[in-house]
This record gives C-alpha cells, structure tokens and sequence, in this order.
C-alpha cells in the first residue's frame, strides 16, 4: 500500500513529503537471527495463515550461527547453516533496520522509510560485542556470516591472530584457527568460561592453548597493535588496551 503524507509514519508525519510505502501484517518480526526464525516457526503452529514479516539487518536469510565458530571450519558446507525461514510464508525485509516505533499506532519504520503495520510486534535484534579503541579495519568482531568470512579469508592469506575472549565462541574460534592451521598467537583471558570452569582448569587450558601456538612466550608481540588481524569475540572479554598489553606479556 503507497500512502502520501501518512500519518501512520512511525514519527507521526509524512517522510519527507514523498510517497511512504506502507505494509501490514499480523506479525512483525524486528530481527533476522536465530531467534526471530524461531519466533517464525512458533507462530506458523499455531497460526498457519497470518502475515508475517521479518525485518533483519544482514544482507542474509536466517542461518544457524554456532557452526560459524566451529563446523564450517570442518567438512560443514555453508549451504547447511539456512533456516530457510522463507519457506514458511515469511516475507523477508533484508538489509534494513528499524529506526522508529509507535507503540500507540503499532506502526514500525526502517531506514529506508518504509513503514510497517501490525498486530503483534516481536523485537529479537539480539546485542553487539563491546568494540576496542582502535581502527575496525584491523579487528574481527565475530558474529556474523559476514564475519566468518571475514575471517577465513585473512587465516588463508596467513594473517596473525589474537583472539580476545575466553567464553565459547572464543574458545571455539581459538581451537579452528589452531587446527586450520592459522598463525594463532594466544588466546587473551583473565579466566576460560568463568561460568562454566574453575580457576585451575582455566589455567590449564589457557597454557595448553598457548603451547599449541607453537610459539615461545618471548616471540608473543608486547601490544595487540602489533598483530596482524585481532578477534574480538564476547561481551565480556578484557577489551582495554593496558589489560590486553599485560595479558599478552604475561602468556
């Protein structure tokens, strides 16, 4: 539907006076992970015949995100991680972002000014990892498809690695660089999945990590800025510079 002016826009006014395309569903779906898929198919059981449209930022349909640190640096093909989300009636809005939202009016808008009209409104955007004071162009923050690639590239090319995080994905990503045979410095912890590791088998794995490096601890470089690629890879990893600094040293 293509309305002029209306007064559906997410902002309560016309989108710059032009023509604002309008869309309405029963479902709206904000985020194209895991989660907004799974959201998908909980609805297709109990509803085979509403609306629904997912709005994701990535330029990609739904795919499963945990063979990205792990299985497709195997045998895993990539044509194995769709959910094939489309394949259930979804109408799938991609490379698009939700920048406005009225509750009142249950109307939502991208960035591209569309608007979207519902009935019920999931939000399943997910989070973004803490980013390091320094040029993206040199850091790998590992979440996406995008990201896998990114990565994968660089480890064939022979790039150096610091992987930053001690939680799975880290953990993961660390052991398919080691085994793809990637130049893996070390992995930079205070402490291997606190949550689910104590101290003393998070020290030993953090020594059996570095030892597979196959690179002694004074070969290590003294500050992160002299790696060739780093990796940032969760929440809560120690991601100032001083605590890399030292945790480098120190390995």
């Amino acid at each position: 539907m293509l309305l002029r002016g209306l007064s559906a826009h997410a902002a309560g006014s016309p989108f710059n006076g032009e023509w604002v395309n309008v869309d309405t569903s029963r479902y709206l779906i904000v985020g194209g992970g895991m989660t907004g898929d799974s959201a998908c198919q909980g609805i297709r059981e109990h509803d085979s015949e509403g609306s629904i449209i997912l709005v994701g930022a990535e330029s990609h349909p739904p795919y499963k995100r945990p063979p990205l640190s792990k299985g497709l640096w195997g045998k895993a093909e990539e044509a194995s991680i769709w959910r094939k989300t489309e394949e259930r009636g979804v109408d799938l809005r991609l490379g698009r972002s939700i920048v406005g939202l009225d509750l009142a009016k249950r109307v939502a808008t991208d960035d591209r000014g569309d608007s979207y009209q519902y009935e019920r409104l999931l939000v399943a955007t997910g989070g973004q990892p803490r980013r390091l004071p320094h040029s993206d162009a040199e850091i790998v923050y590992f979440r996406t498809l995008d990201d896998y690639r990114s990565l994968r590239a660089h480890a064939e090319a022979g790039a150096r690695f610091v992987v930053i995080g001690g939680g799975f994905i880290g953990s993961e990503i660390a052991a398919s660089l080691a085994s793809s045979r990637a130049n893996l410095y070390t992995q930079v912890v205070n402490r291997l999945n606190p949550r689910k590791s104590s101290r003393r088998a998070s020290t030993l794995i953090r020594a059996s990590s570095a030892a597979s490096s196959a690179m002694s601890s004074s070969s290590f470089p003294r500050k992160c800025g002299s790696v060739g690629r780093r990796l940032a890879t969760s929440n809560r990893a120690p991601l100032s510079s001083k605590v890399c600094r030292r945790e480098i040293a120190s390995s």
